[in-house]
């Protein structure tokens, strides 16, 4: 039974963040990803200004002291990452959008060397420049002259600079984090997220979007409570049953699912390209993540 619990909590979240793929394109269908991005995350702001009632007085205190990091950092890890990642789901192949996401642990492991000088092995980047290279493989559609050209879908541009704001967010998590706890924490990052968004909407808001339907309600619940906040607590879960670098690793089965979800409910097809390009994205980051490892049993035995 225990055994079976750890498998659930590693497997869950990366499993309800591959189903986003096909639930976000099935919420795209009827808003935008302005309203998508913002109706979501007011849903996930609601259900942990619930959970954390009994301390709001004491959070509202550390929201005053730390709004400006609150706002950066929720934009940069909630609604700006969130409206990126949607308006690359509208405008790009959901396959293309699964695996270019995969690529967001090198980008971290470059901004972390970049701003905080972490080490970086030569094995280890020799790994996340192999799986950059699959993310490059597929902007150009398998297609190099296109690199040449700067022909690109607007899909590519807005899931790369969702990685970037994913980066930041991370990154931004090691400057003078504020002490509460890892639920606390989520739902101070969620309304400095509305607030630092809600400008991009009064500008860029626009339509009367249509809430009636029934199936459009359930996906945004579903969004909202399971992608945002139950897959986010499973997380944490896991990494305290389970250890942070095996949970890191789980995260690495997300495109499988993806492409398992997109293939089986959208029909969606996977171009030979495609293919290619995934496998090198895999492999260059399962090449990254042992060489870590075995850095790091080096370093212990010694």
């Amino acid at each position: 039974m225990a055994r079976a619990t750890s498998v659930f909590l590693l497997l869950s979240p990366p499993a309800i963040w591959g189903s986003l793929v096909v639930v976000g394109w099935g919420a795209l269908q009827s808003l935008n990803p302005l309203i998508l991005t913002l109706v979501s995350w007011l849903l996930a702001a609601a259900v942990l200004l619930i959970l954390s009632s009994a301390n709001l007085v004491r959070l509202w205190d550390i929201f005053r002291e730390r709004f400006l990091w609150f706002v950066v950092i929720g934009v940069a890890g909630t609604t700006g990452f969130q409206f990126l990642w949607y308006t690359g789901l509208a405008h790009g192949d959901p396959v293309d959008v699964t695996l270019l996401t995969a690529t967001l642990p090198a980008f971290i492991c470059i901004g972390d060397r970049l701003l905080f000088r972490a080490p970086l092995s030569a094995l280890r980047i020799s790994g996340l420049a192999i799986a950059l290279a699959g993310a490059a493989y597929l902007a150009v559609e398998g297609d190099w002259s296109n690199m040449v050209r700067l022909q690109f879908s607007s899909g590519i541009y807005a899931i790369l600079g969702a990685n970037i704001m994913m980066t930041v967010y991370t990154l931004g998590l090691r400057f003078r984090m504020p002490k509460c706890t890892a639920l606390e924490l989520m739902t101070l990052i969620v309304v400095g997220g509305l607030i630092g968004f809600s400008p991009l909407y009064l500008v860029l808001g626009h339509g009367n979007p249509s809430f009636d339907s029934g199936g459009l309600w359930i996906a945004l619940l579903y969004i909202a409570l399971f992608a945002y906040v139950g897959a986010y607590l499973l997380w944490n879960l896991s990494v305290a049953r389970n250890g942070p670098s095996l949970t890191g690793i789980a995260l690495y089965t997300q495109p499988v699912f993806a492409l398992f979800f997109a293939y089986l409910i959208l029909g969606t097809g996977i171009d030979a390209y495609q293919w290619l390009g995934g496998i090198v994205i895999l492999a260059g980051l399962a090449f990254a993540e042992w060489s870590e490892q075995r850095g790091g049993q080096e370093g212990a035995q010694s």
